[in-house]
């Protein structure tokens, strides 16, 4: 795994895993944009108005990576595009989640 960090935002790559992230400020709080060798990805953010900041959670909205269309209804048959009030270990379940859907046809 290769990490940058500079002013603010880091970036990872993982090609092991075949996944890259990079994170940046964002509305006072942070957002973590993941892309997967799959063709997935999500926005994940922890900012004022995120579901979950003022406890500290993350909120997670999983995407296809080249059009940034949202997937949280469709695919991963959530009730919303995005899934708020998530601790560390649920972000991670759901990123690992959408690594391993299938790739989009």
């Amino acid at each position: 795994m290769s990490a940058i960090y500079t002013g603010g935002f880091m970036a990872q790559e993982d090609t092991a895993k075949g996944m890259s992230m990079v994170q940046r400020p964002m509305n006072g709080g942070v957002q973590r944009q993941y892309k997967f060798s799959n063709g997935y990805g999500a926005s994940v953010i922890k900012n004022p108005g995120s579901y979950g900041y003022e406890q500290d959670l993350w909120e997670i909205a999983p995407w296809v990576s080249a059009t940034h269309e949202f997937i949280g209804r469709e695919i991963m048959d959530w009730d919303d595009d995005v899934k708020g009030y998530l601790d560390e270990g649920e972000l991670v379940y759901y990123l690992e989640k959408i690594r391993c859907l299938p790739t989009p046809i």
